[in-house]
């Protein structure tokens, strides 16, 4: 008897557990975090833990709050009660995990029984979500703003940037400041990546080789930041390889890793940050090569140290980058005056760079328009017309023989002349950059762009086209150039005559 009683309080108790465990699990997986005094009080996730949840019928998900003590209103450990009504759902967790920091790469707040969508901001996040980076995806009947989130602990990736190079000074320039530029699109929009910049050079004659050399030692002692560049570190055959490789890795996607093939001028921000994606979303599917195992591949052990996949930067820089980031490339491309100018303008003297495309394309049959330059009589009497009788001009050019037509039209005005020759290439570069008053130039130059880019003293910049090139058609410039900074805006003007 006794024991019959003790059999029946036995299996009372395990079957009271088990309806316990029961209730317990459907409560969990059906159970939405609102933050809700009503339903959970003081509702929480913990740091690093994992919930599942249920929402609108979807698979199971889970939830991922990021360890992070106090921001924005966000307590350790809280979900943000802003959103007391709201689901909070994960879309995916990020790939960069440091120890037990659980980061979250992607978050939506979706409006309790509906599918309308909450707009993500700074203030209802913890501050290292980018609010930069949205983007909106569709699950189900789902509208779900993609929010990156980068937690202060994320990883940092190193990442090979090849940077090609080619023509004179201004071309140099015009790459290295793309270069830069990512590097500044990368920080100013919270991207884990560490840049290594290499430099690919132009393949030409022997005769441009040693001019192209002659061109990276004067910038290398004259630009104190690129003293240690190696304008033709990627120069070797092995470069060659390691792209191959990763053409052959990436197949047709491996245009996403080359600046010419993905960014369309004006879009260059939207391009470069879908580059930065790619490149991430690559590392996390596991296409990776660092350099010891290209060494295996490839059986050179003597191949470049670079890093699969990596970027190639293969243009000119765009005009929305330079605009944008104009403070920072200055401040890099800092020019050491001390020891590479010679003459200087007057305060008071106008500045002209005649490029002398025409002399230095003599052979060819006839010059393109983008490359055709302003007669002295149009130079003088039309684009010089606001000059007064006695007004100072400084004349400068790579050919000097081009000058003197220029010099007897503005003569015949009554204007005082001089012409600047016998200096090198960056002591030219630097009396075009010292100009005060105006500096004149046509807008092909990359020479005198750069130069008037790089000043701090020009007050007054005119880069003009012929009317026969009225539209700029290039990969880094629009039609009609204009800045948005106002006070490059009030100081470039692009006319057409």
């Amino acid at each position: 008897m006794l024991k019959s009683y003790a059999l029946y309080i036995i299996i009372a108790v395990i079957g009271a557990i088990q309806l316990i465990v029961l209730f317990s699990e459907n409560g969990n997986l059906n159970k939405k975090y609102y933050g809700n005094s009503k339903e959970k009080k003081d509702s929480s996730l913990k740091n690093g833990t994992a919930v599942g949840i249920k929402r609108n019928g979807l698979n199971q998900t889970t939830v991922a709050w990021p360890k992070s003590k106090r921001h924005h209103g966000l307590q350790s450990n809280k979900v943000p009660t802003k959103y007391a009504n709201h689901s909070i759902h994960i879309v995916s967790k990020n790939i960069f995990q440091e120890q037990s920091t659980i980061a979250i790469s992607s978050v939506a707040l979706v409006e309790k029984n509906t599918t309308r969508k909450i707009n993500a901001t700074t203030q209802s996040f913890p501050k290292h979500i980018n609010r930069n980076s949205s983007s909106e995806i569709n699950e189900g009947n789902l509208n779900i703003t993609k929010v990156v989130a980068l937690t202060k602990n994320q990883s940092i990736i190193d990442i090979d940037l090849i940077v090609k190079i080619q023509g004179e000074l201004g071309n140099h320039i015009h790459a290295i400041a793309l270069g830069k530029a990512m590097q500044f699109v990368a920080k100013e929009f919270k991207y884990p990546l560490r840049f290594k910049i290499h430099y690919l050079g132009q393949k030409g004659s022997a005769f441009k080789q040693r001019n192209k050399q002659m061109v990276g030692y004067e910038i290398k002692s004259c630009f104190p930041t690129l003293i240690h560049a190696d304008f033709r570190e990627c120069n070797e055959q092995s470069y060659n390889k390691i792209f191959s490789h990763q053409e052959h890795l990436f197949g047709n996607s491996a245009s996403n890793l080359t600046v010419r093939d993905t960014i369309t001028k004006g879009q260059s921000i939207k391009g470069m940050q879908g580059m930065f994606q790619f490149l991430m979303d690559s590392i996390r599917e596991g296409r990776y090569l660092p350099f010891h195992q290209l060494q295996t591949i490839l059986h050179d052990v003597n191949i470049l140290p670079l890093n699969v996949p990596f970027l190639l930067a293969n243009n000119f820089c765009y005009l929305e980058l330079v605009d944008r980031y104009h403070e920072q490339i200055r401040e890099f491309l800092n020019f050491n005056t001390s020891a590479c100018c010679m003459l200087k303008p007057e305060p008071d003297e106008t500045v002209i760079h005649i490029r002398g495309f025409a002399t230095e394309m003599k052979r060819k049959k006839k010059v393109e328009p983008k490359y055709t330059e302003v007669n002295a009589t149009t130079m003088a009497n039309e684009l010089l017309k606001h000059l007064k009788k006695g007004d100072k001009v400084a004349l400068l050019s790579r050919f000097a023989e081009t000058l003197e037509p220029y010099k007897n039209a503005l003569e015949e005005r009554d204007l005082k002349v001089r012409i600047i020759a016998g200096q090198s290439v960056m002591s030219d570069f630097c009396f075009l950059m010292s100009t005060t008053k105006e500096l004149v130039g046509m807008i092909s130059s990359t020479y005198v762009f750069w130069a008037s880019l790089l000043s701090y003293s020009v007050q007054k910049v005119t880069l003009y086209r012929t009317s026969i090139f009225a539209e700029v058609e290039n990969r880094h410039m629009p039609k009609y150039p204009q800045f948005n900074d106002s006070l490059l805006n009030a100081t470039f003007n692009f006319p057409i005559f």
